[in-house]
């Protein structure tokens, strides 16, 4: 039953070998079953792809807004605290941190 299709090969190079017509069979078959499923691992991944790209292009996207957006933000306070330092004494307002009475208080400072 199982040595039906078995055969002994001798070579001299290899030596005694056992070949048998089922692992040929075998092979085929597993072929013929796994091409289906590569085939429709292949279709899916085609039908997926462009979503993940997708979406992909969508968040470069708002990366780039929320960056813009965030650059304006700084430029603004950049800007904004330039102007407030311009129109007042800076001198005063470099000691008013040190001495908490000196911006305009007639306290005498140590």
């Amino acid at each position: 039953m199982f040595f039906d299709k078995t055969e002994i090969v001798y070579s001299p190079k290899i030596g005694l070998d056992v070949v048998t017509a089922d692992s040929e069979g075998r092979g085929l078959l597993k072929k013929k079953l796994l091409l289906p499923l590569l085939l429709l691992l292949k279709l899916k991944m085609k039908a997926i792809l462009p979503i993940f790209v997708g979406l992909i292009g969508i968040k470069a996207f708002k990366a780039l807004i929320l960056s813009k957006l965030a650059i304006a933000i700084v430029l603004g306070f950049v800007i904004y605290q330039l102007v407030t330092k311009a129109g007042s004494d800076s001198q005063n307002l470099a000691y008013s941190a040190y001495y908490p009475g000196a911006a305009g208080s007639t306290t005498a400072r140590p």
